[in-house]
């Protein structure tokens, strides 16, 4: 086998890995989450919020997308430092989103998970940006993320402002 088919062999016990574990922290997330996202149907909504049943859809989705662009950016020919720094930010971006939805919809603290958000945000685009260094289409897949996180920040401010100013509620 040349150097060229080596390279082009899916090494699938850490394909299933990499795919394991942003599934794995969306399965918790949820179990920590499932009664109170239950909540979500009773919310004033801002204007753009999706129905409920779309978010389990989408971050299927992008958990697959995360496991597929690190597994891409660990296997990819690039310096180990490099790759090590990429995976980093992914690994923090990843355990801030598994925290973010407790601090939302079980703790109710609004403002809090905004922030939480937003440095998740700046993580989410470190992380896109590094891994758009090392394989384009690893730093896309996690671009796709940035962009819904960027979405999700928008949702949490206007809940957060409805829940301290319930006449804005109109305006959002």
């Amino acid at each position: 086998m040349n150097t060229n088919e080596m390279k082009k062999k899916v090494r699938w016990d850490v394909l299933l890995a990499a795919l394991l574990i942003p599934l794995f922290v969306g399965v918790f997330s949820a179990y920590l989450t499932n009664e109170d996202m239950k909540l979500y149907g009773s919310f004033n909504h801002p204007v753009l919020a999706p129905p409920a049943w779309v978010f389990p859809i989408v971050w299927t989705i992008l958990y697959v997308m995360m496991g597929v662009a690190s597994y891409q950016v660990y296997m990819a020919d690039a310096g180990r430092d490099e790759k090590n720094k990429a995976l980093q930010f992914y690994a923090g971006q990843l355990a801030m989103n598994l925290f973010w939805s407790t601090l939302f919809f079980t703790y109710k603290r609004y403002l809090l998970s905004l922030i939480w958000l937003l440095i998740m945000w700046v993580m989410v685009m470190i992380c896109a940006a590094r891994f758009l260094r090392i394989r384009r289409a690893a730093g896309i897949m996690m671009g796709v993320l940035f962009l819904w996180t960027t979405f999700a920040a928008y949702l949490n401010l206007a809940y957060y402002v409805m829940s301290i100013t319930p006449a804005a509620a109109s305006a959002l």
